[in-house]
């Protein structure tokens, strides 16, 4: 694809400036009366701009650019931009960067492409590919039917948490089946289930049957099951931006510093003092610690009461104290504190990826949090295999900071039993240009409005930072309608009237609109039936779990058959089946139930796919009747 080719005249002299202007250019797809801009930088010295105009009628500048010019080699960066001014029609052409050595004495005329070309002539003549893509898709379309269709099985996943006992529940038996990938159906589950009364007892039904599975209690929930899937997709669906406000400002502060702070001497460069690396990993700790253990007030009310249950569970079936802490620290450190400050671009703390040094920064600084989670709920002493961290472990494992630790767990996951204030969950927030069409065009371009938007369950508020009083607020229930035009600006219609924002691109703004569209859905259907109460695609999410169970439903009439013949079980048979880790008395208990969620669930998903196949069969014949018409009517 061939792009812009401007023209670019240099003309270097041997004192301490050079002067650059454009001859011509070509490629450039232009209206009338519009202006190109060139802004001209050194690399080294990026605050340095100088800016030519550029005769769109004659394709030249009329003027010279003289710029300051070093000893030596002069790199350059230059970036076309046609209405500089933003919010006016600015668009970008493209940028190159130019090296100016001493043999270029007299600074002859040059074609530089902004963009590569398609294809470039060789000195033989011969048309040099520059490369092509081959593309191949494929499409699949998914018929999705009516809740009412999906109503029985919808009824079978809330009652989960109350079939007794809770081993032989339908959740019990979607994390036995052979090679799912859990990962999706925990979405699906969090999104049907999330803010309705069952989630609570649905996961609590989970989290036993993770504990009565679990060989060793020092790894509790560190494996992959259906509960701790569900439990971190709700950690990330309520928790991130309380996430976010924690430890943006302190891994900002590491992107921003890049101090060293290796503290392996194997890895250490010479004349690099261990010691001073040391002393700056430590202020990074300590900082990301305070705001870690100081963070529990900010909590949504909903994860602490998740995390209460959690506890109130393995408190049930472990007699040791420190097991309960343990839990605790297994998600909220390990899966969801540590795991974003090893990788915070995933965790939409950061948009940047780390360099290699930040990025070391971060592993040490993931290590150390989880070393003082692991101290604070472990009775015995723990094993280390980098012997040159056991002086910063030391360190940040006294007594101070793990009773600290321990007391933030404690604080974190104790909501059930005391009166808590509950606090909005605050799903997204950021700052946007508030558009005003009544002020003059200038001023919405030089004098743009910034503000701190807010995003809760329940409203929309702006205010001028983080720190101010809002300057205004709209509920969620007033929203009448909400639309992105191709400016990336954000129209939300509400009385009195609408309000706008734009956003710094087209990916910001339609991030946007889908969570403020998302928790309007909520809002507006608060009261409505539990089965379309939060969920923009309720019927989606339970048809993907559908399709799982039609999948295997094979396997549950074996289970099933198995379960009622009272055959002798093998080595091969399902842990579901046998039930060796429920207690004696209640494996009879455990064999009726099971038998009758197996048995219902294969009622619901042979009626859901009889409706699907009757809805194919009257589709395919009203597109036959569509084909039948056309001809007709040529005859």
């Amino acid at each position: 694809m061939k792009l812009v080719i401007p023209l670019l005249h240099y003309s270097c002299s041997p004192t301490v400036c050079s002067g650059l202007r454009v001859v011509d250019y070509g490629g450039l797809k232009l209206k009338d009366n519009q202006t190109l801009l060139l802004l001209v930088s050194e690399v080294s010295n990026s605050s340095e701009v100088g800016k030519l105009p550029i005769d769109t009628e004659e394709k030249r500048s009329k003027e010279w650019l003289e710029m300051p010019c070093g000893d030596g080699m002069l790199s350059l960066k230059f970036t076309l931009w046609q209405d500089l001014l933003k919010g006016m029609n600015s668009v970008f052409h493209g940028q190159v960067r130019v090296d100016i050595d001493e043999n270029w004495k007299l600074g002859p005329a040059k074609w530089f492409y902004l963009r590569p070309k398609g294809q470039e002539e060789t000195d033989g003549g011969k048309v040099e590919e520059i490369g092509e893509i081959t593309l191949k898709t494929t499409y699949q379309v998914d018929h999705i039917l009516k809740m009412q269709y999906y109503k029985p099985l919808l009824d079978l996943l809330y009652q989960s948490g109350e079939v007794q006992p809770l081993t032989a529940s339908l959740v019990a038996v979607i994390e036995s089946l052979p090679k799912v990938e859990l990962t999706p159906i925990s979405r699906s589950l969090v999104e049907l289930l999330a803010q309705t009364d069952h989630i609570r007892p649905v996961l609590s039904s989970l989290y036993v049957n993770s504990i009565l599975k679990c060989q060793d209690e020092n790894t509790l929930f560190r494996g992959q099951s259906l509960s701790g899937k569900m439990l971190f997709e709700m950690l990330m669906t309520f928790g991130k931006m309380y996430l976010i406000s924690t430890l943006k400002p302190v891994i900002d502060r590491i992107f921003k510093e890049r101090k060293n702070c290796e503290v392996d001497p194997s890895r250490v460069l010479a004349g690099v003092s261990v010691e001073k690396n040391k002393i700056n990993l430590l202020v990074y700790f300590q900082m990301l610690y305070e705001a870690v253990t100081s963070s529990s007030a900010n909590c949504p009310h909903i994860i602490k009461e998740l995390l209460y249950d959690l506890r109130k569970v393995v408190g049930e079936h472990s007699e040791r104290p420190g097991v309960q802490r343990l839990a605790v620290s297994s998600f909220i450190i390990m899966r969801f504190f540590a795991a974003a400050i090893l990788n915070p671009k995933a965790f939409e703390v950061r948009k940047d990826l780390p360099d290699n040094r930040v990025s070391r920064t971060l592993l040490l600084l993931s290590k150390l949090l989880q070393r003082l989670s692991n101290c604070s709920v472990s009775d015995g002493p723990l094993s280390s295999k980098e012997i040159w961290l056991n002086g910063v472990f030391e360190t940040v494992t006294s007594t101070e900071h793990k009773t600290v630790m321990a007391s933030f767990l404690d604080n974190i996951s104790l909501a059930g039993d005391r009166v808590d204030p509950q606090r909005c969950t605050v799903f997204k927030f950021g700052m946007l240009i508030q558009v005003d069409r009544n002020r003059m065009r200038w001023k919405r371009v030089l004098q743009a409005k910034r503000r701190y938007v807010q995003l809760t369950s329940t409203e929309i508020s702006w205010q001028k930072d983080a720190h101010c009083p809002p300057k205004g607020i709209i509920l969620l229930t007033d929203i009448k309608s909400v639309a992105v035009d191709n400016k990336h600006i954000i129209t939300i219609a509400a009385d009195p009237l609408p309000i706008q924002f734009e956003a710094p691109g087209v990916v910001e703004a339609n991030d946007w609109y889908c969570a403020i569209e998302k928790q309007r859905n909520r809002a507006l259907h608060g009261d409505d039936d539990e089965s379309e109460n939060y969920c923009t695609d309720a019927e989606r999410h339970v048809d993907r779990i559908h399709a799982l169970l039609f999948k295997y439903r094979d396997t549950m009439v074996e289970w099933r058959d198995q379960l009622q013949s009272d055959t002798e079980f093998d080595e091969k048979t399902p842990e579901l089946l046998k039930a060796s880790y429920v207690v004696e008395r209640d494996r009879q208990a455990h064999k009726e139930s099971l038998i009758a969620t197996l048995c219902a669930t294969i009622d619901v998903t042979d009626a859901i796919q009889r409706a699907h196949e009757e809805y194919e069969k009257e589709n395919n014949e009203a597109v036959k009747i569509e084909e039948i018409v056309p001809e007709t009517s040529q005859k």
